[in-house]
């Protein structure tokens, strides 16, 4: 299944795959990161306009516009131009391709146990999130963290923890501008 018609040998969507299964239809193999999501990233964070954007995640652009880019970035992956002046349709681009996998980034495999590690050890108050917080950070806690943490993420398709690591940096640069975008840290998980 594509976006818009039938997919080529080099447009397949995200539709129904993993990650994994997505970068080996598309040749991404040696990447392990697929070429919209570079592309998607590199165009919003080109330049201090866009990541400026007031709710560059939050706000849908147009539907039309949406499903044109994500036409050409599927029939066509080395010639993506994004020759649209919303930062909002290539944000939604980016989000729409996540959520068609089969799969999400953070696999349903890891998901519940890593729920319970942050159930089980209280970390959303136990664990600062930002440099402001007046949480004072265990040091045994953080350590298990730690070690917990890295022992889900290695049951990860490497597609998958590349990705991870890839959003987690473009998440955190799109907070850096909140005062202007509006979205901090807690806007961003929920979108």
């Amino acid at each position: 299944t594509s976006f818009g018609g039938g997919a080529s040998n080099n447009g397949t969507s995200s539709y129904n795959l993993t990650l994994s299964q997505y970068c080996y239809k598309n040749g991404n193999n040696e990447s392990h990161i697929p070429d919209i999501i570079i592309k998607c990233i590199d165009f919003i964070e080109m330049n201090k306009k866009n990541l400026e954007t007031e709710g560059i995640y939050r706000k849908s652009g147009s539907q039309s516009l949406i499903e044109e880019v994500e036409r050409r970035l599927y029939l066509n992956h080395d010639d993506l131009d994004f020759s649209v002046d919303d930062i909002h349709v290539v944000a939604n681009v980016l989000k729409r391709f996540l959520r068609r996998l089969s799969d999400p980034i953070i696999s349903f495999e890891i998901y519940d146990p890593l729920i319970s590690l942050v159930k089980d050890n209280n970390l959303i108050m136990n664990l600062p999130l930002s440099d402001n917080s007046n949480v004072e950070l265990d040091s045994d806690l953080f350590e298990f963290i730690k070690v917990s943490i890295t022992k889900l993420l290695q049951q990860l398709p490497v597609e998958n923890l590349e990705v991870l690591k890839l959003l987690i940096k473009h998440i955190n640069l799109v907070a850096q501008y909140d005062k202007f975008n509006l979205m901090n840290l807690h806007n961003l998980t929920l979108v």
